[in-house]
Formats: structure tokens, sequence, C-alpha cells
């Protein structure tokens, strides 16, 4: 059988008898100092069964320098007003009291014996949903007592110790305020109390979330922030279920190799963690119309060409020929070798007849145009103001 702690309380019944009430006051008044009162034997009252584990405690006698008890033949002595007893099982008790200046009184007789039992049965017990918490700085936690009916127990009281680092409202309510391990104590009544471990720890996290969709090709920074800040000596390291699926580097770069779900282990050297879920997807394939307006309308032997990253910078790329509208000033191309949710940089290119030139693109021959794709169909509209110089 388990140890536990309850409580009881059984009533000492004292009765204390004054002087002879046939002496005289001159003769009470002479032999005061040498008066000795008596104790009768204290009668115990049988135990209520359902408080029938835990702290004995009587009423204190007056003029009692301590108080003897016999548990089961074995012999204790107290000068307090309780006595512990921590273990279910079958007890026989009888207590006196000891005087140990004779003049206050003799010592009482000892009590009767009375046998009882200690059975977890017999307990109104309350329960909590665990026993050790490990709570997130920036999360919340209720702590709820149930009895042993499952019924939800209200009126709770919580105390215990190193709970500096923690905050418990009178609904329960846990708010950490910063890392450390508390010992709480939660209370109903005097039969009812359970306790729980609650660890606070930092709060890792990462700027793209717990769940993270990303396609094949694909590269992500995890950027983890930590509650509280991050110091420079703490150390952050990554695990990943399945680098074929997703790999991660030491700095927290992840990169999706094949379609699957992967998960991401984070740990700190301050005791933070975090789990992110990678799932990787195929690459979706998006079309592109590029409508165009150039300065001036060119000749039938002149062409405009798209070129940029996804064709490498190949210039005059026959896969990437606009073709010319019924204003001479607009061409328009619409192509389908891309992927939604990539970035692409681009140029117009015009083709002479004996060579081709490159756009200017904000005044500069050097800038590129960006693109993020974002659908799977796209309309783009541009303008072309300066063509350089033949290449």
């Amino acid at each position: 059988m388990s140890k536990k702690k309850l409580f009881l309380t059984l009533l000492l019944l004292p009765l204390l008898f004054g002087c002879d009430n046939k002496k005289s006051s001159s003769s009470t008044e002479k032999n005061e100092s040498s008066s000795v009162s008596t104790v009768e034997t204290i009668q115990l009252e049988t135990p209520i069964p359902e408080y029938s584990v835990g702290m004995v405690s009587w009423l204190p006698i007056e003029n009692a320098d301590r108080y003897e008890i016999v548990l089961n033949n074995d012999h204790y002595q107290t000068t307090e007003t309780s006595f512990s007893i921590e273990e279910f099982g079958a007890y026989t008790f009888k207590i006196k009291a000891v005087a140990l200046t004779l003049s206050m009184f003799t010592d009482s007789p000892w009590s009767a014996e009375i046998s009882f039992e200690y059975k977890a049965s017999d307990l109104p017990a309350m329960f909590l949903a665990t026993s050790y918490l490990r709570l997130q700085m920036g999360e919340t936690y209720t702590i709820v007592a149930k009895d042993i009916d499952e019924n939800i127990l209200d009126g709770l009281t919580f105390r215990g110790y190193d709970i500096s680092s923690i905050v418990i409202d009178d609904n329960g309510v846990v708010t950490p305020e910063y890392p450390a391990l508390n010992y709480v104590e939660v209370r109903k009544d005097r039969y009812k109390t359970a306790t729980m471990y609650i660890e606070v720890v930092p709060t890792l996290s990462s700027n793209l979330g717990h769940e993270i969709e990303m396609m094949v090709g694909e590269a992500f920074d995890l950027d983890i922030q930590s509650l509280p800040a991050l110091k420079e000596s703490d150390l952050l390291t990554y695990e990943s279920s399945d680098p074929e699926v997703c790999f991660v580097g030491d700095t927290g770069i992840i990169s999706a190799v094949k379609v699957g779900i992967a998960t991401i282990d984070v740990a700190c050297s301050n005791g933070g963690t975090t789990t992110i879920v990678v799932n990787v997807i195929p690459l979706i394939p998006a079309t592109i119309t590029f409508t165009v307006t150039i300065p001036a309308a060119l000749a039938d032997n002149y062409a405009i060409y798209l070129v940029g990253s996804f064709n490498d910078w190949a210039p005059l790329d026959p896969n990437y020929l606009f073709v010319k509208t019924d204003n001479p000033l607009v061409y328009i191309g619409t192509f389908s070798t891309f992927n939604i949710r990539t970035v692409i940089n681009y140029k117009y290119i015009l083709k002479t007849p004996s060579s081709y030139c490159w756009e200017e693109y904000n005044h500069d021959v050097m800038a590129n145009r960006p693109l993020r794709i974002t659908e799977i169909e796209m309309q783009v509209y541009d303008t072309v103001t300066v063509w350089q110089p033949e290449v």
C-alpha cells in the first residue's frame, strides 16, 4: 500500500479536577504551592472512517510538559499537540499527558486503547491531471482538481516552495515569469491535497510557424527566436527526422529535397525546445503572360525576347519569343515554364539584324526585374523606355 498523507482530528477529552472543595479557604491558600491536580483517564472517540488517515491532533492539556503515545506497541514522545501517521494499515493508539513538575499535576492514566484502520478506499481523494508540467514562457495553464468521482473541485488554494517564477491566480491559472522548477501544493481542505511540479522553460519558435509547406527546391531560414531572448552563449542545434525529404543545416536553413513530411527538432542550451513540421509538396506549374510596351515600332526583322534566371540568362532563346500585337508598340508572350511560389529575375532583349540589345531598367542596364510567382496563371505588364546599344 503506497504512503499518503491525509488528515484526522481526534478529540481528546481531558477532564481536569481542581483541589478538594472540603478544604477551608485558609488551608487552600496555605498549601497552594504544594497542591497537586489529577487528570482522569483520557477518553478517545472512535475515528471517523473517511478521515482515518494522517494527522492525529488533540486539545492541549494545561500544565502538561509532554505527551506519551503508544502506537502499535511503539512508544513516542512529543511536546506538540499532534502526531503524524503516514502509512495505511491497522493501528492501535493510546496517549497520556505527562507533567515533569509534580507540583502541577500527576501524570494522567493511559487512555483506553482504540483500534482503527487506515484505508485508501475510505478517503475523499483529490486528483490532478498531472504531477509534472513543462510550461513554456508565454503559455498559461489552468490547474484542475477532481475527486474520486471525477467531480471538478472548486475553492482551491495554492502554496509551495520556490514558486517565485510563476504566478497562480485564484482560479488556478498559472502564468510563468521566468525559467525555473516550482513545487506546488494544491489544497481543497484539510483532507484533500495534491502536489505537482511545474517546470518553466524558455520558448523557442520560428518566424515561419510550427507547420511549414515547401515546394521541392525551396529553401527557408527557420530564424529561431527565444523567450527570454537568446544569449551569445546559447547554442542552437537542429535535427531532421528525414534529411532526404527536408535537410536542415547547422545554421537553421531548411531545404526541401523531395515530396514528403519531415519534422525539424530544435533544441537550445538554455533548455528550450520546439518541433516544426515540414510538408514538402511537388512543384506547381505556373503560366505567365507578359505584355510589354516598347519605345518605338520595330521593323519585321527585329524581335523581342525574354531572358532571366529561369533560362540561365541565355539571350535569344526561342522558347521565350514574343509576338507582335495589333498595336505596333505592344508585344505579348505566354510561357508555361515557371513554378508557383518561386522568384525569378528577368529582362527584355531586342534582337537586331546583326546582334541584340538589353533594356535599361530603372536607368541601369545592369538592373533586373524581380517577380514573385504567386498564382497558377499571372498577367504581367511592363514598359521598356530605353534600349542599350547593341552587344
